[in-house]
């Protein structure tokens, strides 16, 4: 037993229960040994909640309160106790002595403040006032950058990261791979309605880049691919938004391309035409970009026919409005005398009056 009958006995007697039998000692003892037991045990479960190896009075005031029992008041574990002992082998903690007449004439405390309750706006539509309840906020300089722009670093980043795939993305990954070169048209439409595979844009798109590298500017291959763009452009179960940056670049080459067919270039075209509307007033830097890229390659007189006819028909096909918004301001910059160019700008011209 942790505590013997005597100590039993003696805190009995200080209660004025002076009589109490054998057996009923050692059960007081028995039971007092186990509720001090579960206290430890409830305490040192907020001891290894709080994180540390040393246990506390506020570990043991907290298990007392979650059994329901009054917590300990008094000491802290800070301070130095001295302990004195008395003949019955009873040791306490003597309180400090206070001189009454000095304790009298301290001066008396400053009277606190009465609690009162004032309402006030913490904010407004998202914006902090500049009150004085509020906190002062520190305000640091911000660069204005577009949305696609951090979507593109934020890409960069995780692109340094390994990126392992489940073996069902992977084995639909090249399932897809295989489909293309046999049946295309099934792997077009997979792409257009699929709806688990966005892990895999990365993917299919590393994939399309170094199709088009390796393949002819007139194979069969890149109307393919143009069409696999677009099926991913189009499906609505992707977020296709951080990864327009990598698809502009191959659509464009391919619309102002030297050697590409008029098939291959139309759809070129109506994917550009397809990310301008869909995209160009979300992110302010991108429409501009396209069109001054479309313009820069019209107007260049140092390239070719193929090259000039497919800038300007992407151009005229933006939006309904082209000839007055981007064709007829750009005229005069448009030095060429190539008879297939000025046609089309006579007719785009003619179509907007």
């Amino acid at each position: 037993m942790l505590f013997s009958k005597e100590t039993i006995k003696s805190y009995a007697e200080s209660r004025g229960i002076p009589n109490i039998d054998e057996d009923g000692l050692r059960i007081l003892g028995q039971d007092l040994e186990y509720r001090i037991k579960e206290v430890c045990q409830e305490a040192s479960k907020f001891m290894l909640a709080s994180h540390r190896t040393k246990l506390n009075i506020g570990d043991v005031n907290n298990a007392l309160s979650s059994r329901n029992v009054e917590p300990l008041f008094g000491y802290d574990s800070n301070e130095t106790l001295v302990f004195r002992g008395l003949p019955s082998n009873v040791y306490y903690v003597p309180d400090d002595e206070i001189d009454l007449e000095e304790f009298l004439e301290k001066p008396l405390p400053k009277i606190p403040l009465k609690p009162y309750v004032q309402s006030h706006w913490l904010a407004i539509e998202g914006v902090q006032l500049a009150i004085q309840q509020n906190p002062v906020l520190i305000e640091k300089p911000v660069i204005k950058q577009d949305s696609l722009t951090c979507y593109q670093e934020e890409l960069e980043l995780k692109q340094q990261n390994r990126h392992l795939l489940t073996k069902e993305l992977s084995m639909y990954f090249e399932k897809i791979l295989q489909t293309i070169e046999t049946d295309p048209e099934i792997a077009i439409t997979c792409l257009l309605n699929e709806t688990g595979i966005q892990q895999l844009v990365p993917y299919f798109l590393h994939h399309f880049k170094l199709e088009m590298r390796k393949g002819e500017p007139d194979s069969p291959s890149l109307s393919v691919i143009l069409k696999m763009y677009g099926s991913l452009l189009n499906n609505k179960y992707i977020f296709i938004d951080p990864y327009l940056h990598e698809i502009l670049p191959p659509l464009l080459s391919c619309v102002i391309g030297k050697n590409v067919s008029e098939n291959c270039r139309a759809d070129a075209s109506n994917s550009v035409k397809y990310i301008y509307e869909t995209f160009g007033l979300k992110y302010k830097s991108l429409a501009p970009r396209i069109i001054n890229f479309l313009i820069k390659a019209w107007t260049d007189n140092t390239k070719p026919e193929n090259v000039q006819f497919g800038a300007l028909l992407c151009l005229s096909k933006l939006s309904d409005r082209a000839a007055q918004e981007y064709i007829i301001p750009n005229i005069p910059k448009y030095t060429s005398n190539i008879q297939s160019v000025q046609d089309l700008i006579k007719k785009i011209v003619d179509s907007e009056k």
